[in-house]
């Protein structure tokens, strides 16, 4: 028996594609009717302009913090204006110089897949995909619990030979101990953490995908009332990403491949030789969820190159290197990574940019956070995945 939906998925075009997706409800004799039914995967893939997965030697994942990508100055909607969310009007739009060297940078590295964050909503995906990458992604977003609107946004090219189905946690909430005890449940993420589960196609949803892919934009570290750096919050949103790895796994399977890609907001290396010292927020992923940092696998770099973001303190202090952006990936993917790469920004005449040494410097970029993207090698994934 088979169950039938009709899901709206967010296209990279002007139009909604309208997909019909069919949900299993029993296991063998139901995949081979399946199969029958949709002629098999090379048809499949024919059908739909795929690459054929048995010549793709490399996936490469990325993750760009592209930096307060609004279209339009004030753009909300009346639901967000009705629940009180922050006012835009003083937030102007990306100027369009910014925006053509984001997709230049995404285009120049070949990103099969890719986690943006601080994308004000689907009109500037569609902006960015349309204009400047050629169309050539799918676009995946649910808008989340951020009060200036900046939203995490999924790419996937049109021509990967997988399925990608997108779930959202924005409504995970807790209790905020620096509130009165009868504030009761409050939103627990900031923005999100929204799931891309990432499937080859023709793989009846059944079965466990590929990999589920997490995308994150954690607390920023700026002070609230009874909470410095706003530890205790940023702390549960990590405790919790953890907890529901841990459920993911417990669907799928304890050796799904998992990657959480995005602006962690706070150095990813603590602990690590040459680190920050101090409280190391991130052990819950590293420790309870068993994920490592991409940067520690394949070729590898060292812990002071792994620079994603400048700070520049006031009263002339000495800038800060951290790494807040990166790819956290589960043991199951661990042999699959070939190198993690910082890109640097470049030039007209395709000449790297320095490091930043000034604020001004930086604001010159197209993002004051520099993109990470991995490669893996696609063939022992897919092989290890069946």
């Amino acid at each position: 028996m088979y169950k039938t939906n009709l899901k709206m998925l967010a296209h990279a075009g002007a139009t909604t594609l309208l997909v019909l997706s069919f949900a299993l409800s029993h296991t063998s004799p139901a995949e081979a009717r399946f199969d029958k039914c949709l002629g098999g995967a090379n048809a499949l893939r024919e059908l739909f302009g795929k690459r054929d997965p048995a010549k793709i030697e490399e996936l490469r994942i990325g993750t760009f913090n592209v930096q307060d990508y609004f279209s339009e100055t004030g753009r909300l909607s009346p639901e967000s204006r009705a629940e009180g969310r922050y006012n835009l009007r003083r937030i102007r739009p990306k100027r369009w110089y910014q925006v053509e060297r984001v997709g230049k940078h995404i285009e120049k590295h070949d990103l099969d897949i890719f986690v943006l964050e601080e994308v004000a909503g689907l009109q500037e995906g569609i902006e960015l995909n349309e204009k400047h990458l050629g169309g050539r992604y799918d676009l995946h977003m649910i808008e989340g619990n951020d009060g200036r609107s900046l939203n995490i946004l999924f790419g996937v090219k049109k021509d990967l030979p997988v399925e990608a189905e997108l779930r959202s946690h924005k409504e995970e909430t807790w209790t905020d101990p620096t509130l009165p005890p009868n504030a009761g449940p409050q939103k627990l993420f900031s923005r999100d953490l929204p799931a891309l589960i990432v499937r080859l196609q023709g793989t009846p949803i059944v079965e466990k995908p590929l990999m589920v892919l997490f995308g994150t934009h954690y607390k920023s570290r700026r002070d609230r009332p009874n909470d410095p750096e706003s530890r205790l919050w940023a702390d549960e949103q990590i405790a919790r990403s953890a907890r529901i790895i841990a459920e993911y796994r417990e669907r799928f399977g304890q050796d799904i491949n998992i990657v959480v890609a995005g602006d962690f907001n706070n150095d990813l290396n603590q602990g690590e030789a040459g680190a920050t010292p101090g409280h190391n927020e991130f052990g819950p992923l590293y420790d309870d969820a068993g994920l490592i940092n991409s940067f520690e696998l394949g070729k590898g770099l060292p812990v002071s190159d792994r620079v994603t973001h400048i700070y520049f303190p006031p009263k002339n202090q000495p800038p800060e290197r951290h790494q807040m952006d990166g790819l956290l990936v589960s043991e199951s993917l661990a042999e699959h990574v070939i190198q993690t790469i910082i890109p640097p920004y470049i030039d007209r005449a395709g000449n790297p940019y320095p490091l930043p040494r000034s604020f001004k410097m930086r604001s010159a970029q197209p993002s004051d956070h520099f993109m990470v993207f991995m490669r893996l090698r696609f063939q022992s994934l897919i092989y290890r995945a069946n």
